[in-house]
């Protein structure tokens, strides 16, 4: 899937230089509306989308990325999007693993619960309490504050993303749309068995489609690289923060010794 990145070293530069020609960002713009997210209204920022801003191994390679890239990281999120346990990601956020070197896969990795699925299943993640009685959102929020330096900007854009999503006969066209000249995307477009058809069918069509609108095509790099992106340790915390994660866990037990 080259066809959809950026490389790396060039865009930083081409983002600049799309901001500067103002003819195409007005339009972009006028296309975009009055819902662009307040973080993206200056440029030069590398973006990292997901349901709940978590400080797993993705996210630090993001980190990295974006320094590399010369970009100001910034962390979307939409916790507006509902807890459904088949999916892997979200899976991952109610049930941490924890990098370990002798595991030989992802099952192997310690864990750490932090909900009730059966309670939670099909429930937005915002309303979504840990076994501790706090939020879920916030419980990640803290673990990333606690095991992130510096810290990172997070912003939620439940409403701009669940409010233009059908609003075109493009799933993704005002998603994508943000990163024509206003940010970064740091995403891998997935091709496994599982994800295919949703790149195939969602995503390609609305980043082709503002490639013809526009004669520019969305920025994106792979936040992790594509020949390993299957590799679990993506989806694992550094194993320091298992310390970190118990700790809090009892500050947690602490403030509520009822529960």
């Amino acid at each position: 899937m080259e066809e959809f990145y950026t490389p790396i070293n060039q865009v930083k530069s081409e983002l600049e230089a799309r901001w500067k020609n103002i003819p195409l960002r007005n339009k972009i713009e006028a296309f975009l509306g009055d819902k662009l997210p307040a973080p993206l209204k200056t440029s030069n920022r590398a973006v990292l989308v997901r349901c709940i801003a978590s400080p797993d191994n993705e996210f630090f390679n993001f980190c990295k990325q974006a320094e590399v890239a010369s970009l100001s990281p910034l962390l979307i999120e939409y916790p507006e999007d509902k807890f459904v346990a088949k999916n892997s990601d979200k899976y991952a956020l109610c049930m941490p693993h924890f990098f370990d070197e002798k595991a030989k896969d992802y099952k192997q990795t310690p864990k750490i619960k932090l909900i009730d699925f059966n309670t939670y299943e099909g429930r937005k993640f915002k309303d979504v309490k840990t076994l501790w009685g706090n939020g879920l959102v916030s419980f990640h929020h803290e673990i990333l504050k606690r095991g992130s330096r510096p810290q990172v900007e997070i912003f939620d854009f439940s409403d701009y993303f669940f409010s233009t999503r059908h609003t075109s006969d493009f799933y993704y066209l005002y998603y994508l749309g943000l990163f024509l000249c206003h940010g970064v995307l740091f995403e891998n477009m997935l091709m496994s068995e599982e994800e295919k058809e949703f790149t195939l069918t969602k995503v390609l069509p609305s980043f082709k489609e503002l490639q013809k609108m526009f004669g520019v095509k969305p920025l994106i790099v792979p936040v992790t690289p594509p020949e390993s992106e299957d590799d679990f340790f993506w989806w694992t915390y550094p194993k320091e923060l298992k310390n970190v994660t118990e700790n809090y866990i009892k500050e947690l037990e602490s403030d509520n010794p009822k529960i």
